[in-house]
């Protein structure tokens, strides 16, 4: 007898993060190496969760600086935490072996950091950013974009 879980309308499924646009550029050429990325963040984390590597500049030269970083696409990337804050490098390519350790207790912490962070950003202040919020999380929503159920606990949570 076999069983099969993989039932198209189950939604409660709390996994498939996802690598970002900057790493597929840099791993265009490697679709094989992508591919293995991005079946190992699969497990990891919220549907829309997103790691990716960053870029900055640095403050009085034009020295490119580079980190491995998470967003949740539900609040877009302007608000994003660094995976490991020893993680800037001058060379992007350099990051991608550190992807490649990451653990699901990472991604959580990182998570939930990312979760706290916008609830001190949107809490603090007058009612209007609390419905600002709300709005992003609306329309979010209406666009098919949400958090899953682990997640959204989380959030509710922090």
């Amino acid at each position: 007898m076999q069983i099969t879980n993989s039932h198209p309308n189950n939604r409660n499924i709390n996994f498939q993060a996802l690598p970002g646009g900057k790493i597929r550029a840099i791993l265009i050429n490697q679709p094989e190496k992508f591919q293995a990325i991005k079946e190992q963040l699969a497990p990891l984390g919220d549907p829309n969760t997103v790691v990716d590597i960053f870029t900055a500049t640095k403050k009085f030269s034009n020295e490119k600086l580079y980190s491995l970083r998470l967003y949740n696409k539900v609040f877009g990337n302007s608000h994003n935490v660094p995976v490991d804050k020893n993680n800037i490098e001058y060379i992007p390519s350099k990051l991608i072996p550190k992807i490649e350790q990451l653990t699901n207790k990472d991604i959580e912490w990182r998570e939930y950091s990312l979760f706290k962070e916008i609830k001190e950003f949107y809490s603090g202040k007058s009612f209007r950013y609390r419905e600002y919020l709300d709005n992003i999380i609306k329309l979010s929503r209406e666009l098919g974009i949400k958090l899953g159920s682990k997640a959204q606990k989380v959030f509710d949570s922090v």
